[in-house]
């Protein structure tokens, strides 16, 4: 998987003919340049304190493919290959690779990298960590192996995964896949990575600690300690930032944007992201078994009217479980326009002339009330659950919500990140569906989801995932709403530019003036 810019993506692997393709991976990639470096530190130590939304859902990287997890565990573990802040692809515990055949990858190890215990990292432990990844029964990620036939061990610092066919977005999956020391026990309660920082203390719901490790290959970071602080309130986290208690909250609510905005002592950093907001209606549940009312729902909503009352304008009204920013996006598949009195006729048609009452159930933090009153206007009275994160997740996995309110994210701008995982069967056999919780199921979709993931040309690669998004959204099972747009407040002392991908890195991030670092 891997984000590309409009004027590079046509350059990304999967844009390459087969013969270029080979001659290109097959020249090794130079070492990155290191986005963590920085001045000498300070004598004086330092620490970052980040308020967030939740707490992690797990310590162990491979159970949950969950943003806002990753997104701290970044900071622990490491993959093959990772992106750097613009989501481009890059080398990480692999400094190189290349393709000897179109079914085989080659990659050469880092030789200077350690495991928080000490011990060496080494092609036993790649084999290890993908090998749970793809097969272990409580794994969320094989969906990102699901071409991949075969991992081995050549040497100690040589690895090859073999691919059942051409897999031409190998590079941007691993860049999700960290990797553990070889035997590692399932309980995780002392994490192991090779990342900058290792865990110090971990008080549920409270707080989360990191601390330097100062063995790590690209050197010792800026930053000598990192707090993460779950905060459920998003006003309370906005006090926090603003009484200096949090020098970095990674979700504004964006009715609190102009609070954050209107101080002197910390910024508003505002970026369209890859967040699609949208609404989830199971199949197989009472009225929304019936097409005519899933469709009902869709032309009842207007997302211009939503954008303003639930982004206070921060977003774009959209149509599709992907932006318009990542390769795959169906030009043809745009939000409607709200016809309430055609909503209201397909109800009667499906046997609800009076509407219906259904629970919607969110996470704290999302505001639901448009949705409710647009919803109530053609006669369905929703009544809502709002849930924290962590009580809220583990219930997809039990398939117990009919209608759900979240998010979905294709992290590296590719719309296969969400057509594997959220749209394919679910096949936990195969690693496709993984967070397919609602049972949607179109073997049509499946092929073309499928057929994208071996082809190797940009154009006919784009077209089929487009295909296969026009025609999972056909069946209004996911409706989508709105693109948001990144809001992160952060104190002005603190040098940081938020990543595409949402990852805290906290290696990328300094004071502007160490000495005079608070803490």
């Amino acid at each position: 998987m891997c984000l590309f810019d409009f004027g590079l993506r046509d350059r990304s692997w999967a844009g390459l003919g087969l013969g270029f393709l080979l001659l290109v991976l097959s020249t090794s990639c130079g070492r990155p340049a290191d986005n963590g470096a920085g001045p000498s530190r300070s004598s004086r130590p330092t620490s970052i304190q980040i308020g967030i939304h939740s707490d992690v859902l797990s310590f162990d990287p491979h159970r949950y493919d969950e943003l806002l997890t990753w997104a701290v565990l970044r900071n622990l573990y490491e993959p093959l290959t990772c992106f750097d802040s613009r989501l481009r692809i890059e080398p990480c515990l692999a400094e190189s690779w290349e393709n000897p055949d179109e079914l085989t990858w080659r990659f050469y190890l880092r030789s200077d990298v350690l495991f928080h215990d000490g011990s060496r990292f080494s092609a036993e432990d790649v084999v290890f960590s993908l090998e749970r990844a793809r097969n272990h029964p409580q794994s969320a990620l094989a969906s990102y192996l699901v071409q991949v036939e075969d991992v081995v061990a050549v040497d100690e610092s040589t690895v090859e995964i073999r691919t059942s066919r051409p897999y031409p977005i190998l590079l941007n999956k691993l860049a999700y896949l960290p990797l553990l020391p070889s035997g590692v026990s399932d309980d995780m309660e002392s994490p192991i990575g090779t990342g900058a920082y290792r865990l110090v203390r971990w008080e549920p719901g409270e707080s989360i600690e990191l601390e330097a490790f100062e063995g790590h290959w690209r050197g010792p970071p800026p930053v000598d300690r990192a707090l993460f602080r779950p905060v459920r309130d998003p006003a309370r986290r906005i006090e926090m930032l603003l009484d200096g208690s949090l020098d970095i909250v990674r979700e504004v609510s964006p009715w609190l944007a102009e609070e954050v905005e209107e101080s002197r002592a910390v910024r508003l950093e505002r970026r369209l992201g890859l967040e699609v907001q949208y609404l989830h209606l199971r199949p197989d549940w009472g009225p929304f078994r019936d097409p005519k009312v899933r469709r009902a729902v869709h032309l009842a909503l207007d997302r211009r009217v939503l954008v303003e009352e639930i982004q206070e304008g921060h977003g774009r009204p959209v149509g599709q479980l992907v932006s318009a920013n990542v390769f795959g996006f169906a030009p043809g598949v745009q939000p409607p326009e709200p016809d309430r009195e055609e909503a209201r006729r397909l109800l009667a048609e499906a046997g609800y002339p009076d509407g219906f009452s259904v629970p919607l159930v969110t996470r704290e933090g999302r505001d639901p009330g448009p949705i409710v009153e647009q919803l109530g206007q053609i006669g369905i009275e929703v009544r809502v659950s709002v849930q924290p994160w962590t009580e809220l997740y583990p219930r997809f996995g039990r398939e117990e919500i009919p209608f759900y309110y979240g998010a979905a994210v294709a992290s590296t701008a590719d719309a296969s990140d969400i057509l594997d995982s959220k749209v394919h069967t679910r096949e936990p056999g195969r690693g496709y569906g993984n967070t397919n919780f609602g049972g949607y199921s179109d073997p049509r979709v499946d092929a073309l989801i499928e057929e994208s993931g071996s082809t190797l040309e940009t154009i006919p690669r784009r077209e089929l995932l487009q295909e296969a998004m026009e025609r999972a959204m056909e069946d209004r099972v996911y409706v989508p709403l709105f693109v948001t747009y990144d809001l992160y407040g952060i104190r002005h002392e603190i040098e940081w530019r938020p990543r595409l991908d949402t990852v805290l890195l906290v290696r990328e991030m300094r004071f502007r003036n160490t000495d005079s670092a608070p803490r």
